[in-house]
C-alpha cells in the first residue's frame, strides 16, 4: 500500500508539472493534483481497478516543482514527502522519475490537458495511477 501511495504522489507531481507547462512555464508555483483511478496488476496478469481510497492512497497531493517534491497525507501515517530524482520536459509531456523506499516510479503528464499517468514497479506487482493536476 505504501508503494501505491508513492506512485500516486509521483503521478500527482507529473500532473502538476503539466499544468504549469500548459501555461508556458514551470515557474515553481505550488500545484494540486487529484488521482481518479488506480490499477493494480500481479505478475500472473490479474489486474484490479479501483479508487485511490481503496488502496490507502490520498485523493489529492501537492507538488513543489522548484524543490522537486510531492507531498500528501496518508491515513494513518500522516504527511509523506517523495523526491523527484529526474524531470524532463518534452514537447507534449513532462516526465518525472524517482526511487522511493527502493521502489522505482515514473510519471508522464500531458502538457496541454494536464492528464497524468504514473507507474510503480515492485518485484511481483505494478501500480498505475490516472489523474490530473492544476495550479494551486
Amino acid at each position: 500500500m505504501k508503494t501505491c501511495k508513492k506512485l500516486i504522489l509521483v503521478s500527482t507531481l507529473c500532473s502538476v508539472s503539466v499544468a504549469g507547462a500548459a501555461t508556458g512555464t514551470l515557474d515553481g508555483a505550488p500545484l494540486l493534483c487529484a488521482a481518479s483511478k488506480v490499477v493494480v496488476c500481479s505478475e500472473g496478469g490479474v489486474c484490479v481497478a479501483g479508487m485511490p481510497e481503496e488502496v490507502d492512497l490520498p485523493r489529492f497531493v501537492s507538488v513543489d516543482i522548484s524543490r522537486r517534491q510531492i507531498s500528501g497525507a496518508w491515513p494513518p501515517d500522516g504527511q509523506r514527502i517523495s523526491r523527484v530524482d529526474s524531470m524532463q520536459t518534452l514537447e507534449d509531456r513532462i516526465i518525472l522519475q524517482g526511487v522511493d523506499t527502493n521502489v522505482p516510479w515514473s510519471a508522464a503528464v500531458d502538457r496541454k490537458s494536464g492528464r497524468l499517468v504514473a507507474t510503480q514497479a515492485r518485484k511481483d506487482i505494478s501500480f498505475t495511477v490516472f489523474g490530473a493536476c492544476m495550479p494551486k
